[in-house]
């Protein structure tokens, strides 16, 4: 038996009214990004489909960049769900400190970490 769930279309709605679900993603390597992206996938199935969600994933690596990691920065403060995967065996890198910092500065509207 197949059941159907029946939800308005994202196109059928008013764009203004469409609220946002933004995650950001940083991970170190290949393996905890695609643990983090499963994470993520788990929440927006489970989000209302009312919700228009975006995503950005930042490599551990890339917040070296001082200009990445302003970028990525940004994202972070302004996203409702930050999500840090790491492999958990040693303290998380001075860049990726770094970031938290910044983004912890900006005061935006997280939720979640």
């Amino acid at each position: 038996m197949q059941s159907v769930a029946s939800c308005p279309k994202l196109s059928s709605l008013d764009p203004e009214s469409i609220p946002v679900f933004s995650v950001v993603i940083a991970y170190e390597d290949f393996t905890t990004g695609k643990h983090a992206r499963r994470a993520c996938d788990f929440v927006v199935a489970n989000l209302s489909r009312k919700w228009q969600v975006t995503s950005q994933m930042w490599k551990f690596e890339v917040l070296s960049i001082p200009e990445l990691r302003e970028m990525a920065a940004s994202d972070a403060a302004s996203a409702k769900l930050i999500i840090i995967s790491s492999r958990g065996d040693r303290e998380l890198p001075a860049n990726v400190k770094e970031w938290i910092e910044l983004w912890r500065g900006y005061q935006g509207g997280t939720v979640g970490l």
